[in-house]
């Protein structure tokens, strides 16, 4: 009975280990000029709400310009088209993407997603400092027609870039304790404080793929939705094999902001409601 009662620990401790918790702190969605140039002249959205930084990058894939929306624990991206075939370049194109809070991390979700016989890619992106590239992050991720579902690590030769000490490197870190170490301590100065949601419409045929990507990640299953105690991604199914698309990108203020919508432009409004706000796609 004992000897039971010792293989059962073990196989629960092997359970154990082998779950990651990671945190979906970015979303970026290809957005036309318009759009973007109206959240960024916004004066609210820009001095109350979140932090915009406008911000070219150049890796070893590919070279990308956007705006973006740097939140105490959370980024929203808004990249404008360009010339080339990534996920990104086109409008209407966008990425979920969680990330470990610890190096090594990534390994497991890679053997877990190989336990599952999971197809995924995995990538290290490198970025160009100093014209050296310098390891940024590893990734894995489901790469689809028009979005991806990725997890990412950042990489230690990143970390020591940024003056992250060894002791720092080793713990566990969320992504809110990644930005305060950037600002130095420094109380963060706008509202958005993490992502809460995001809506996509999804086609039966990419359904599987989000499926197996939310179970990688711990994500229970619910009514047309995939959810943590922290972050929703609900779905609608399309009829049909057209792309798939953002529909709704839910985040949370750190204090209540008065209710209100703003028609950014026709294709883009944002609302306002107590201690959350949404940005609605009109796609």
């Amino acid at each position: 009975m004992k000897r039971m009662v010792l293989f059962l620990l073990c196989i629960t401790n092997a359970l154990a280990q082998n779950k990651v918790k990671t945190d979906c702190n970015t979303i970026f969605v290809c957005l036309d000029s318009i759009s973007r140039n109206a959240i960024f002249s916004n004066s609210y959205l820009k001095e109350t709400l979140f932090f915009c930084k406008v911000e070219t990058t150049t890796t070893n894939v590919q070279t990308y310009s956007g705006l973006y929306l740097i939140g105490k624990s959370a980024t929203l991206e808004f990249v404008q088209p360009q010339k080339g075939n990534k996920i990104g370049d086109k409008l209407g194109d966008f990425g979920i993407e969680f990330k470990t809070r610890k190096l090594g991390q990534l390994d497991v979700v890679f053997e877990n997603s190989k336990k599952n016989h999971l197809k995924v890619d995995t990538l290290t992106i490198k970025f160009n400092q100093a014209d050296t590239l310098l390891p940024w992050y590893k990734e894995l991720s489901f790469k689809k027609r028009n979005f991806e579902l990725s997890v990412l690590e950042y990489q230690k030769e990143f970390l020591k870039y940024l003056d992250f000490n060894d002791n720092e490197i080793s713990n566990e870190m969320t992504y809110e304790q990644f930005n305060e170490h950037l600002s130095g301590g420094k109380k963060y100065p706008r509202q958005f404080n993490k992502m809460k949601s995001v809506t996509i419409l999804i086609n039966k045929n990419d359904l599987q793929s989000l499926k197996q990507f939310c179970e990688l990640n711990q994500m229970k299953k619910g009514k047309n939705s995939f959810y943590n105690d922290d972050f929703k991604i609900n779905y609608t199914l399309s009829k049909s094999t057209v792309a798939a698309a953002i529909k709704k990108i839910e985040v949370e203020f750190i204090n209540p902001q008065p209710q209100q919508k703003i028609q950014l432009t026709k294709q883009l409004q944002f609302e306002v409601n107590g201690s959350s706000g949404q940005f609605i796609f009109n796609n």
